[in-house]
């Protein structure tokens, strides 16, 4: 019963510590063992989900505590995104990074349309504190296969020796954090990548406070139906990595990325769109998964 301000709450929470974790963490990420930090990241997720299982099971979760564990799961998944965008450019190619990239995301959009068409009713059969604990082993079993990946090969940041002291460490770590400032505001194109990635998150924000109180209290759609709906929209994620590097070879990369940006902006409006009478209910379904 969380109304949109509390909603509003809990993205910001999370964005914000997201945007922190990044400015904060990066410079470690990017010194250090990337599949380390995954393992790290893995371990993290899984404790907040179990926290919030435990929590549910005695009574004792609140919104507070939702927002709290909000700005733990924002930082652990920015941490994880980072560590794995250093290990694959570490490992790939640059020739071969768009299909690797392509590949990564093709997967991801299958094990999330999986994810949402058995969470939802798994939410409804089992009730918060059973799906929350399968969420969190999910981690766990992430985890188990990511220590099966090679560890990187030493780089030349790698054989530097470590500074001595948290002094020494902080000093380098406020270097790197400057070093990539000044790199993204050097270039036009990142300065540029930098503005859209803002409006991007600020837009998806924006739309997420409302997005599910709109669909379960004026559209009135159960959680599976919503689990589904969003499957069917994870099929479409797997179409667009699959179209991706065809639309890179076509357009050229700035040219791919605007196209996906105005498909987005005008996919956004679907929800809306959606009709609230109880007759309509297909029509409304069909306007959520085309969106």
């Amino acid at each position: 019963h969380a109304s949109a301000g509390a909603m509003g709450w809990l993205l910001g929470a999370q964005g914000g510590s997201a945007a922190l974790a990044a400015l904060l963490l990066a410079p470690a990420v990017d010194r250090g063992d990337a599949r380390r930090w995954m393992l790290r990241a893995d371990a993290g997720s899984a404790i907040v989900l179990a926290t919030l299982a435990a929590a549910h099971a005695t009574g004792a979760l609140t919104m507070p505590g939702l927002v709290a564990a909000a700005v733990a799961s924002g930082a652990f998944s920015t941490l994880f995104d980072l560590a794995r965008s250093a290990w694959v450019g570490r490992h790939v190619p640059v020739a071969e990074l768009p299909r690797r990239n392509a590949q990564l995301s093709a997967v991801g959009s299958v094990s999330e349309t999986v994810a949402f068409a058995a969470g939802g009713w798994l939410y409804q059969a089992l009730g918060a504190v059973l799906a929350l604990a399968l969420d969190a082993l999910s981690f766990v079993v992430s985890a188990a296969l990511l220590r099966r990946l090679p560890r990187p090969a030493p780089g030349v940041r790698a054989e530097e020796p470590a500074p001595r002291g948290w002094r020494a460490a902080l000093r380098e770590h406020r270097a790197d954090t400057l070093a990539g400032w000044h790199a993204v505001g050097a270039d036009p194109r990142l300065r540029r990548l930098a503005l859209v990635q803002a409006l991007v998150a600020a837009a998806g924000a924006a739309f997420g406070t409302c997005f599910m109180v709109h669909v379960s209290r004026t559209l009135g759609y159960e959680t599976g139906v919503l689990g589904l709906v969003f499957a069917l929209g994870g099929l479409g994620a797997l179409a667009g990595a699959a179209l991706a590097p065809v639309a890179g070879r076509r357009l050229g990369p700035a040219g791919a990325m605007a196209l996906g940006l105005l498909l987005l902006a005008a996919d956004l409006l679907a929800p809306e769109l959606a009709p609230s009478a109880a007759g309509a209910f297909w029509l409304g379904v069909a306007c959520l998964v085309q969106q």
